[in-house]
């Protein structure tokens, strides 16, 4: 929970609501991890598959919808300004985070 938050930058109680979410309708099976007990194994159910698949898709088509509608710059620009503005908060950092580790 506490690696998710850190990618989420949200407050501590945070992670365990929205995981919770995902967990009800089934989305998402919770266990406890081999050889550590402290530690939450979150994993997707057949039914979080097949979500993930449905967003990835709704992404792809914002994506397209997105470079048919603004020029090559314009993005870059946005980017660039909301990078800016997150650099120094607990955000950017989630960001510098998530972007080492793609």
């Amino acid at each position: 929970m506490r690696e998710i938050g850190e990618r989420l930058v949200c407050e501590s109680g945070s992670p365990s609501r929205l995981v919770a979410t995902v967990v009800t309708p089934g989305l998402l099976a919770r266990g406890q991890r081999a050889g550590d007990r402290r530690a939450v194994e979150l994993s997707l159910t057949r039914a979080g598959t097949s979500a993930a698949r449905d967003v990835a898709v709704a992404e792809r088509r914002l994506h397209d919808w997105l470079s048919g509608t603004l020029s090559a710059r314009e993005p870059e620009a946005m980017v660039k300004t909301l990078r800016k503005l997150v650099a120094d908060r607990p955000a950017g950092a989630a960001v510098a985070r998530r972007r080492a580790e793609a």
